[in-house]
């Protein structure tokens, strides 16, 4: 089955509307394109994002360490997308990350899961394969989620 350059758009589009609630300080916009609970990977660590307001949390970590390193833009790439199945399909994206003067400071790789609710789509598993920022790789360590 081939996949459409519509589909690539349509996905492009969710992911980086997401991200620039998240670039806003919108954390709960951000945070609401989810399904809990919710795993998420980074580096090859899952963690269980049980509800909304503890990806918040993970959402405002992620703001303070990304600031402290330079990062002030993100674009999104997508370059794969599975053939869905049953409503449910993979994402491949390249996190391009600039300073504030449009440098490129990084990127991160993510694969999504994602399912198709027609009218729109919501991400149901989030794995970081490679980090920009590597403090990320080690959350929350071996603390709780504070919410």
């Amino acid at each position: 089955m081939e996949l459409s350059f519509p589909v690539f758009t349509r996905v492009q589009t969710f992911l980086q509307s997401m991200m620039d609630a998240f670039l806003a300080g919108d954390l709960s916009t951000a945070a609401a394109c989810c399904d809990y609970p919710l795993r998420v990977t980074l580096a090859g660590r899952s963690i269980m994002v049980q509800a909304l307001p503890e990806m918040v949390v993970l959402l405002r970590h992620l703001t303070v360490t990304r600031l402290a390193a330079g990062q002030t833009a993100t674009q999104a790439e997508v370059w794969r997308i599975t053939p869905p199945e049953d409503g449910v399909f993979c994402a491949s994206v390249r996190w391009y990350h600039r300073n504030p003067i449009g440098q490129m400071v990084g990127h991160t790789d993510m694969i999504y899961t994602l399912r198709d609710l027609g009218e729109s789509l919501r991400v149901i598993a989030a794995d970081a394969t490679e980090l920009s920022l590597a403090e990320m790789a080690d959350y929350p360590g071996r603390r709780r989620f504070t919410v």
